[in-house]
């Protein structure tokens, strides 16, 4: 393909794709005008408070430690352990 038939199939296929957004991005923004709908949007992203539990939990590093406090409140005990780096990049 020469230089100038590329460049021509990249345009008409840059400005088929802006063709075909430009009636969705005008409906995503016509359907948030209204204060009532972008609070919708807003509760349906975050998660409520009652879903936010785990956050509670405190996080002891020792074993030793976690099992001691776990009798003691008659709770089980959750281990977490794990070899290597936690993003997988190893």
């Amino acid at each position: 393909m020469s230089k100038d038939l590329f460049r021509i199939f990249l345009l008409s296929l840059t400005s088929t794709a802006m063709l075909f957004a430009t009636p969705l991005a005008a409906q995503s923004t016509q359907a948030l005008k209204s204060e009532a709908a972008f609070r919708k949007l807003h509760d349906s992203l975050f998660p409520a408070a009652n879903e936010e539990k785990w956050r509670q939990t405190p996080w002891v590093p020792s074993i030793a430690t976690g099992r001691r406090m776990a009798q003691e409140r008659k709770r089980l005990l959750f281990l977490w352990a794990m070899n290597g780096d936690p993003l997988g990049c190893v």
